[in-house]
């Protein structure tokens, strides 16, 4: 159902849709799941533990260590966000997340495919405020590094 082959493949297939419960962790979820893994809130090792929100799947550093799965590569600085790079801010009491739809300009904002910004539970562009950006994760097979003159 969903094309992961490029990233323009997985928008056009994901684009309008309602995933899962139409939560943002929801909808990064799929790349996850997509490589044998899952998109982790809590601390993996804590089976007690509840879905603290998508934020924490980054400040917390043991679900940030089992988050970075094969394929998948943590990017700490905003300014090293490229287009496809599943970004997490730490909007609200439960922090936000989607895929850059560019690369990062310095603007100050960046415009992200997610689902659940505003309430709107499926996935759509939005363009957000990246003071709380916290950190991204890269599946490194939808990102070609340039090429050196």
């Amino acid at each position: 159902m969903y094309d992961f082959s490029s990233f323009d493949n997985f928008i056009s297939t994901t684009l309008g849709q309602h995933i899962g419960n139409g939560e943002c962790w929801d909808y990064i979820n799929l790349l996850w799941t997509y490589l044998g893994g899952r998109y982790y809130t809590y601390p993996p090792s804590d089976p007690s533990s509840t879905n603290h929100g998508v934020k924490w799947g980054w400040i917390n550093v043991e679900a940030r260590t089992a988050n970075t799965i094969n394929h998948i590569s943590q990017i700490a600085s905003l300014n090293d966000v490229k287009r496809g790079d599943c970004v997490i801010i730490s909007d609200g009491e439960y922090g936000h997340a989607g895929f850059a739809s560019a690369d990062y300009d310095g603007s100050g904002y960046i415009s992200m495919y997610s689902q659940n910004y505003n309430w709107v539970e499926y996935v759509k562009l939005d363009t957000i405020g990246m003071g709380g950006f916290l950190g991204a994760f890269r599946y490194d097979e939808w990102y070609t590094p340039p090429v050196p003159p």
